[in-house]
């Protein structure tokens, strides 16, 4: 678990070294936009969260005392479903926010692959997308695999 909340922490870095928050009033704030959990139903959107979700482990070989994690972290994107918010200086409609975010993410997880693997961590994957909307709010969860080898 310990690698995988590492895994978490370092691709929050990674968004939040890559992304422009839409929201040009929580920016001029200095606020954060990008968290290791869910955001409160009353937070200021769009905000993005990592959760680790689930994990197996299973043996090598016979005797061999290696084990392949394999975790699953969630990257959700939240918006406001009648908001509108800033991309590229252009004022959009959270379903096109929605995508760009969720492409620009899965874009940054690939290409950054080098920066994300060490001795133990063999891969971060982008392995599945959803949706949810619910009370107003749109939601785009992003499932990461996350290989280690232990």
């Amino acid at each position: 678990m310990k690698i995988i909340q590492q895994v978490a922490n370092q691709i929050r870095q990674l968004l939040l070294d890559n992304l422009i928050d839409p929201n040009r009033r929580r920016v001029e704030r200095g606020n954060n936009w990008i968290f290791t959990d869910f955001p409160r139903a009353d937070a200021t959107m769009p905000r993005i969260g990592i959760i680790f979700v689930d994990g197996s482990m299973e043996r090598l070989a016979i005797g061999s005392p290696n084990q392949l994690q394999r975790g699953r972290l969630q990257v959700s994107i939240f918006l406001n479903k009648k908001g509108q918010y800033y991309i590229n200086d252009e004022l959009e409609k959270s379903e096109y926010v929605l995508d760009y975010l969720a492409n620009e993410i899965i874009k940054l997880v690939y290409n950054n692959q080098s920066s994300l693997r060490d001795e133990n961590v063999l891969h971060v994957l982008p392995i599945n997308e959803s949706f949810i909307e619910k009370d107003g709010i749109i939601q785009r969860n992003l499932d990461l695999e996350i290989l280690i080898m232990r």
